[in-house]
C-alpha cells in the first residue's frame, strides 16, 4: 500500500504543471530578476526573486506617491544615544505593516506613503536624540503576487512590486480581452472597474492604479469592437463602451479628420458572411454594431489652376534675361485657397528682380493691382482673396537691367550691376561681333532716351547700342552678287562644251 502511494505522489509531482491552479508568468518589467529553481506541488506554487532592480528602488524612493508594501526594506542610519556611535539597521516591513526600531519605537509603515513614513521615523529618532542625525531611505522592494484571469491568454499569478500598475499586465491579454472594463478585486472584498483605454490614450491616471497585495484582476470579454480607416489621423480598431456610436468614434477616437469629409461608409456583415455598405452623414450618431468597419473617404478636391508669370526663378543659370520673354508657372489649388496660400507655396520661386510690390491680378478681363510684398511680409488683407480658376498673376521685373543691342555676339537684356560701365555689359554680351565698326562706336542712352557719355557709369534701364560697319555690310552684298554671276557663267560654259562635242560626232 505504501509503495503504491509513493508512486501516486511521484506521478502527481511530475504532472504538477497540469494540476496546479495557475502558472506564474513574470512581468516584462521584472525581466532582469532571476528565478531560482522551486519545487512544484499540486495546487500550489512558489516564486521568490533573488533581487530587485536598483532602478525600481530609486524610482520608488523619489516617487511622492509610492506606498510602502509588505516586504519593502527601509534603511535607517542614526547616531546611537548612549554610545554616540553610528548605527544602521534594515527594517523589513512585515505583513502587518509595523516596523520596530529596537528600544526606540514601533511605527506603522505598510499602506502609507514612503515620504510620510520617512518623516515620522526621522522625527522619532530626533526626539529620542537630537544629535542622532537620522538618514532614512528605501533599500529594497518587496515582491508580491497578483492574480490575473478572465478573458486572457493565460490565467495566472504575476510577481510584481509596489511600482507596478494595472497596465503592466496587459501582455497577458488578447483580442477578446476588454480594455474598457477591467475589474480589480481587493483583499478587503471591495472591487472597482477601470478603463485602460482612458488611462493609456487619454492620460487618466485614476484608471491605471498601482497594484496591491491580494489584487485579483479580471479581464471581461470585449464588447463592441469597430475598425476605423481612411481619412482619419488615428486609424485602428477600437472597443466601444455603452452609449458610444459613430459620433464618438469620429470625435473621440479618430484624432481628427483629414480633408473635407461629409459622409462615411459603414460596412456591416450580413448573412452568408457578406458585407453591405451603409452611407451615413459624418455628423449623424449612427448606431454601430460589433464588427462594423468604418471607412472615411475625404471628398476629392476638384483641381483648378491659376497662372503665375513674370519675374520668377528660371532654369537658366546665367544672368541673361531674354527680352520680353518671362517665366510662367501653373499653380493648382483646391477650393477655398487664397492668394496668401499661393504665396506661401511659391515663395521659393521669387528672385531678386521680382517686383512683388507692383504685381497685378488679371481676372475676367479686369486687372487688379496686387501688392504681394505687403501680403507676404505684413499679412495685408488682400491676401485673403480667394483664388479663381483662370486667374493670372503677373509679377513684373523690378526694371534693374541693361539692354545691349547692335553689333555684339549675344544682344539681349542683362541684369543691372551698380557701378559698372558699358564695357562690362558688352563683355557680358560676348564682346563685339565681326559686323562692328573697327572704331567700336557706340551710343548709350538712359531710360529717358538721353545720350550719355560712353565711359560713364551705366544706370538701370540704359540701352547700349554698338553700331554696325556699313562697309562690311556692302562687301557682303557685293560678294553675294558676284557669286551668283560666277555660277551663271559656269553653267553657260558647260552647256557650250556639251554642244560642241555633240556636233563633232
Amino acid at each position: 500500500m505504501f509503495h503504491r502511494r509513493s508512486i501516486l505522489i511521484a506521478v502527481l509531482l511530475c504532472c504538477g504543471m497540469v494540476l496546479s491552479a495557475g502558472q506564474v508568468v513574470t512581468s516584462p518589467k521584472l525581466a532582469d530578476v532571476q528565478q531560482p529553481e522551486v519545487a512544484v506541488e499540486p495546487q500550489s506554487q512558489t516564486w521568490m526573486p533573488r533581487e530587485i532592480s536598483e532602478i525600481d528602488v530609486l524610482l520608488a524612493s523619489s516617487d511622492p506617491e509610492y506606498v510602502v508594501r509588505a516586504g519593502d526594506v527601509i534603511s535607517v542610519s542614526y547616531i546611537e544615544k548612549a554610545q554616540q556611535s553610528p548605527v544602521t539597521i534594515q527594517l523589513q516591513v512585515p505583513y502587518d505593516g509595523v516596523v520596530r526600531i529596537p528600544s526606540i519605537a514601533s511605527i506603522m509603515a505598510g499602506g502609507r506613503k514612503f515620504l510620510d513614513v520617512k518623516s515620522e521615523i526621522e522625527e522619532v529618532l530626533l526626539r529620542n536624540n537630537r544629535f542622532s542625525e537620522p538618514v532614512v531611505s528605501l533599500s529594497g522592494l518587496g515582491v508580491f503576487s497578483v492574480s490575473v484571469g478572465g478573458k486572457v491568454r493565460l490565467s495566472t499569478e504575476v510577481a510584481v512590486n509596489g511600482l507596478f500598475r494595472l497596465s503592466d499586465v496587459l501582455y497577458l491579454t488578447d483580442s477578446n480581452s476588454s480594455l474598457r472594463n477591467v475589474l480589480v478585486s481587493k483583499a478587503d472584498g471591495s472591487s472597482r472597474s477601470y478603463d485602460l483605454y482612458a488611462a493609456l490614450y487619454e492620460g487618466s491616471s485614476e484608471n491605471n492604479p498601482r497594484l496591491e497585495p491580494g489584487d485579483r484582476i479580471t479581464f471581461t470579454k470585449a464588447g463592441r469592437t469597430v475598425s476605423l480607416s481612411g481619412a482619419v489621423k488615428a486609424p485602428g480598431s477600437y472597443q466601444l463602451v455603452s452609449g458610444e456610436n459613430l459620433k464618438s468614434v469620429i470625435s473621440r477616437y479618430s484624432d481628427g479628420l483629414v480633408g473635407n469629409v461629409e459622409e462615411v461608409v459603414v460596412y456591416r456583415a450580413t448573412e452568408g458572411n457578406f458585407e453591405k455598405g451603409i452611407t451615413v452623414p459624418v455628423d449623424q450618431d449612427f448606431e454601430l454594431l460589433d464588427g462594423d468597419r468604418i471607412e472615411v473617404a475625404a471628398a476629392v478636391p476638384v483641381l483648378q489652376s491659376v497662372s503665375v508669370e513674370g519675374a520668377l526663378m528660371s532654369t537658366n543659370t546665367t544672368n541673361l534675361i531674354t527680352g520680353n520673354r518671362y517665366e510662367r508657372y501653373y499653380y493648382t489649388f483646391a477650393d477655398g485657397e487664397t492668394v496668401s496660400d499661393l504665396l506661401s507655396a511659391m515663395q521659393s520661386f521669387f528672385i531678386d528682380s521680382s517686383d512683388l510690390g507692383n504685381a497685378s491680378l488679371k481676372r475676367n478681363g479686369e486687372t487688379i493691382s496686387l501688392d504681394l510684398e505687403a501680403i507676404l511680409f505684413d499679412g495685408a488683407e488682400a491676401g485673403s482673396m480667394k483664388l479663381q480658376a483662370g486667374d493670372i498673376i503677373v509679377i513684373p521685373f523690378s526694371q534693374m537691367f541693361v539692354s545691349v543691342t547692335g553689333a555684339v555676339v549675344n544682344p539681349g537684356v542683362y541684369g543691372f550691376i551698380p557701378g559698372k560701365t558699358a564695357d562690362y555689359y558688352i563683355n557680358l554680351a560676348g564682346g563685339l561681333s565681326t559686323s562692328a565698326k573697327k572704331s567700336g562706336d557706340m551710343v548709350v542712352r538712359d531710360k529717358s532716351g538721353q545720350i550719355v557719355p560712353e565711359n560713364s557709369v551705366i544706370a538701370p534701364e540704359s540701352v547700349i547700342n554698338i553700331e554696325r560697319s556699313t562697309l562690311s555690310s556692302d562687301t557682303s552684298n557685293t560678294a553675294a552678287i558676284l557669286g551668283i554671276i560666277a555660277s551663271i557663267l559656269g553653267l553657260v560654259y558647260t552647256s557650250t562644251e556639251i554642244a560642241v562635242n555633240l556636233g563633232s560626232m
